[in-house]
């Protein structure tokens, strides 16, 4: 294709999870959307496997709609106003793609979570009834061989409460390699956006490193969003960068 083409490629993310979005702008576009769930919880297995399944059903979705795209833009000679307009339905499409995945995350997440507690309560209450259940069939024995009384032990210090922390560091890097390498008369600008990194440490809810992780996929589709504009408006055909 005749003209400049521009590469954005988006991270963000955080221990909740890390979103990738790689959009090429300029007759055509290819999105690819990647989470990984992260935890030690044993239901973050099942969150991750229903994440792939889903992925891969938006990835085929997507690289059919990238085909049609790139035969229009190929057909119509990539004008100007086909251009922009294009741009703007692989815009609309990434943040309905990413929005779509970020709410179906965000409530499995919760489900999985709340179904953890359910089975922590239900298993306190069964060990709780358990214990009361031998105590009253089990009648004390008398010792066989009855032992001298022991000492009483010396009264222990209070321990100190431990205090639970929450710690959130966002760590922001602009742009931190831009490119032009020219390929067969096509001109190619790659621009390297990691919108957010978050390092959580948390010991009280992880539901905290579930929003963090969520404000900063948000924030990052619209950083991606304002670069892919600022992109349009700098776009200019090869032959007047040439002269």
């Amino acid at each position: 294709m005749l003209g400049t083409e521009q590469v954005v490629v988006v991270v963000g993310g955080g221990s909740f999870g890390v979103a990738v979005a790689v959009v090429v702008v300029g007759g055509g576009g290819a999105v690819v959307c990647l989470i990984v769930g992260g935890g030690w919880w044993w239901w973050w297995l099942v969150l991750v496997l229903v994440l792939v399944l889903l992925l891969v059903l938006v990835l085929v979705l997507v690289l059919v709609l990238v085909l049609v795209l790139l035969v229009l833009a190929l057909v119509l000679m990539v004008v100007m106003v086909v251009k922009v307009l294009l741009l703007l339905l692989v815009v609309v499409l990434v943040v309905v793609v990413l929005v779509l995945v970020l709410v179906f995350v965000i409530v499995v997440s919760v489900l999985l979570f709340l179904l953890h507690l359910i089975i922590i309560i239900l298993r306190r209450r069964r060990c709780r009834r358990g214990r009361r259940g031998r105590r009253r069939r089990r009648r004390p024995r008398p010792p066989r061989h009855p032992r001298p009384p022991r000492p009483p032990r010396p009264p222990r210090p209070p321990r100190p409460r431990r205090r639970r922390v929450v710690v959130i560091v966002l760590v922001v890097v602009g742009i931190v390699a831009q490119k032009k390498v020219e390929w067969c008369g096509v001109g190619f600008r790659h621009v390297l956006l990691i919108g957010a990194n978050s390092v959580v440490s948390f010991v009280a809810n992880p539901l905290c490193d579930i929003a963090v992780g969520t404000v900063i996929m948000i924030a990052s589709i619209i950083v991606m969003c304002l670069i892919i504009v600022m992109c349009v408006c700098q776009a200019q055909p090869y032959h007047y960068q040439q002269s």
